[in-house]
């Protein structure tokens, strides 16, 4: 199964593998591929997990508005995580706001958003047009179980080492070649792209087009555009992360 697509907002946090080799990342990468099906059924079993699916089942049926479902913490988790907004469990009033768009209105509060994935789970559950309904049809609420168990998947292996949810993620990335500012201006593959580049974090501080002109440079983004490509940046990403010897030029 791929990884969630929705996950690729998260993760967004720095280097977490402490004293992990290059050979260790790319062991415990190959480990996970190897064990995807594996984990994905025993996380399936999981009884907290089950346990929160079934809460969120049971919100949802007794819920009359999407407000009131979201009112629920276990049910605003799940659903969070679901989509890629793992942190913001706790911002009920935001959630509610920003879930419950119509993004079809011009100025909605989920298309302002900096985080693109809470356009995306607004339009996914279309609680604006459609109240409940969407949400308590099967086949939405199985995608939904998909990606929150995915989630949990993904944790664990970041919680091992970042890089390796990094590579996850690059890995499970579309063919097409990626837009500078677009690498830029996402968490993971920016930090990917910086490392890659051998560029610090430092960079930020320099204006857009400058960042955008160094990376350019650095790197052939095309490379991204095939699962060859993406298998190669991978494995270099694993190998050099967590080195510090930058050699920055402006």
């Amino acid at each position: 199964m791929p990884i969630n697509p929705y996950l690729g907002t998260l993760f967004g946090y720095g280097s977490d593998s402490g004293g992990m080799t290059g050979s260790d990342r790319i062991g415990l990468y190959n480990k996970t591929l190897k064990n995807e099906a594996k984990d994905t059924e025993r996380l399936s079993k999981d009884a907290s997990i089950k346990r929160d699916l079934e809460r969120l089942q049971k919100a949802i049926s007794s819920a009359k508005t999407p407000a009131d479902l979201l009112k629920d913490p276990t049910a605003r988790k799940v659903l969070l995580q679901a989509y890629g907004l793992a942190g913001q469990e706790d911002n009920v009033a935001l959630a509610t706001k920003a879930l419950t768009s119509d993004t079809t209105v011009t100025g909605n509060l989920a298309s302002q958003l900096t985080n693109a994935a809470w356009k995306t789970a607004a339009q996914s559950l279309d609680f604006a047009k459609s109240g409940l309904t969407k949400l308590k049809d099967p086949t939405v609420f199985a995608e939904i179980k998909a990606n929150f168990i995915e989630y949990q998947r993904v944790s664990e292996v970041a919680d091992q080492s970042t890089e390796v949810s990094d590579a996850l993620h690059i890995r499970s990335m579309e063919d097409k070649t990626p837009g500078v500012y677009n690498v830029l201006g996402d968490r993971i593959l920016r930090r990917v792209a910086l490392t890659l580049a051998g560029l610090p974090d430092e960079i930020a501080y320099q204006s857009i087009e400058s960042q955008a002109r160094q990376v350019e440079k650095r790197i052939d983004l095309k490379e991204f555009s095939t699962a060859e490509g993406r298998e190669k940046l991978i494995n270099r990403y694993l190998i050099i992360s967590g080195n510090t010897g930058f050699s920055y030029m402006a």
